[in-house]
């Protein structure tokens, strides 16, 4: 599979695409680009089960790894069923709440199917933007071959339970911690600024490193990995694997100084931040779920459409496959018409579309068109995309004709629930917050027309205030 892929006239190493892309921050040796461009291998990056769901920081992680599969690498994600007992202290200021067992087994598994998702809806992406690989792929490819399509179905998922829970302590101390130096642990980042910190760091937090450090070695014997990938504040812990593989391997006689030099390699990338500077992710408090249950499809999508102007080019870049010449033509139409919005209504569908799928993508983007952008849209929605969009939507009421069309204003807005009563609606109207299809109402003497007030004769739309709708279905 990986033979076929790397057919293609394009690089099979990414960096070139990381480092446009501001993907790129660490590297452990310049020979990495030689080394993916001269065959395929497996790349692997970490996620902690500590959360039911990825949140948005985890997406720069799972985009880089596509990025490595779109060039023929086995991307293989690794869920730490093992080490989310003990927690990362990489980036934190106090150690995590222990989480039970049975916990950490139903968060993995909701996990695994996420991640397996979000690769399985990339294929759709690329093929939206006419990726050259997609493209190359399904003309030059035979269906028997396993092409770049089946490579992204077919991410390796992988859980390290799966071979920490074999080892007894003294197994793993006596086995891999032996080849563990103190002092270069207690160099580590993660290490040293939680020695000074009030409770400074336990021994369980403090042999984190040695145990994905581990988890690099046996990826590396096992399932032929030579490189892993990971946030900038995963650095220590890249290395701590890097230099665990150079040790166990020259302990065993398994090849020269020289060959070690080519099995095992690091990457990191930029941390996402928000505009402020903070990061993204659970543990700021700020974090924005990948799950539907958790942080809905259609605040997801406001959530990106809400980037402001500063940060909108940079995102666009990490967390979508546009084309380095699409971006660029994006942005020169922001510049001619900065209030059209289009870049952040262009991010907002393509991660909501990667994360979600096509139907939540679209749905998102007719209601924050509806409801937020109907004046920047070049053509106007139809009933059925609105219905469909809001279907199951609290703000959806349904009425009959003879409720709405030719009744006054303030009736129907009784009726629909915008307000209390009939008084309600024209204190509302005095003060300038009833809206009829996003146009302020100015008089309670207002009448509903069908042909002047609906869109296709059966949606009717108002608002209350600044942000408070309720989409009317007239049957």
């Amino acid at each position: 599979m990986l033979r076929r892929a790397f057919s293609t006239s394009a690089s099979p190493s990414p960096i070139d695409t990381l480092k446009w892309r501001g993907l790129l921050h660490q590297i452990t040796r310049p020979s990495l680009d030689s080394h993916l461009a001269s065959k395929p291998t497996a790349v692997y990056a970490g996620f902690d089960p500590t959360a039911q769901s990825l949140h948005v920081g985890n997406l720069l992680t799972i985009v880089a790894l596509i990025h490595f599969a779109a060039r023929g690498h086995q991307p293989i994600a690794l869920i730490g069923g093992a080490t989310a007992s003990i927690g990362d202290p990489s980036g934190r200021s106090s150690e995590r709440n222990v989480l039970p067992r049975k916990q950490i087994i139903h968060n993995s598994r909701l996990i695994r199917i996420q991640l397996e998702n979000i690769f399985r809806n990339s294929i759709s992406t690329m093929k939206r933007h006419d990726h050259p690989l997609i493209r190359w792929n399904e003309s030059s490819a035979s269906s028997n071959s396993g092409t770049l399509v089946s490579a992204l179905e077919r991410v390796k998922v992988l859980d390290n339970y799966d071979w920490f829970h074999q080892f007894s302590l003294l197994d793993f101390m006596g086995s891999v911690g032996r080849f563990a130096r103190v002092s270069q642990m207690l160099a580590k980042d993660s290490v040293k600024s939680r020695l000074d910190a009030p409770d400074g760091i336990s021994f369980t937090e403090f042999t984190y490193q040695l145990l994905q450090g581990y988890d690099f070695q046996y990826l590396n014997k096992h399932h032929g990995v030579s490189v892993q990938i990971g946030g900038s504040d995963q650095w220590g812990n890249i290395t701590a694997g890097i230099d665990l593989i150079r040790k166990m391997r020259s302990a065993n006689s398994v090849a020269s100084e020289e060959e070690d030099d080519d099995v095992s390699f690091g990457l990191t990338f930029p941390l996402v931040t928000t505009a402020s500077g903070e990061k993204f992710g659970k543990s700021a408090g700020n974090a924005i779920w990948m799950d539907k249950d958790m942080v809905s499809p259609f605040d997801f999508y406001q959530f990106f459409r809400r980037t402001p102007d500063s940060e909108v080019e940079r995102y666009l870049k990490f967390f979508t496959f546009m084309s380095k010449e699409s971006i660029e033509l994006l942005m020169e139409k922001h510049e001619k018409n900065p209030h059209l919005h289009l870049p952040q209504r262009t991010l907002a569908y393509e991660v909501t579309h990667l994360v979600h799928g096509s139907e939540f993508a679209k749905k998102s983007q007719v209601k924050s068109e509806l409801l937020y952008d109907s004046d920047k849209i070049s053509s106007p929605l139809s009933s059925k995309d609105i219905l469909d969009a809001f279907e199951g939507d609290n703000r959806l009421v349904t009425l009959a004709q003879d409720q709405v069309f030719g009744g006054s204003i303030c009736q129907v807005a009784t009726i629909a629930g915008v307000t209390k009563s009939i008084s309600a609606a024209r204190k509302l109207i005095a003060s300038g917050g009833l809206y009829l299809n996003n146009t302020k109402v100015t008089s309670e003497a207002t009448i509903v027309l069908k042909d002047e007030h609906s869109i296709d004769g059966s949606i009717v739309l108002l608002r209350s205030g600044k942000s408070k709708y309720t989409i009317v279905s007239v049957s």
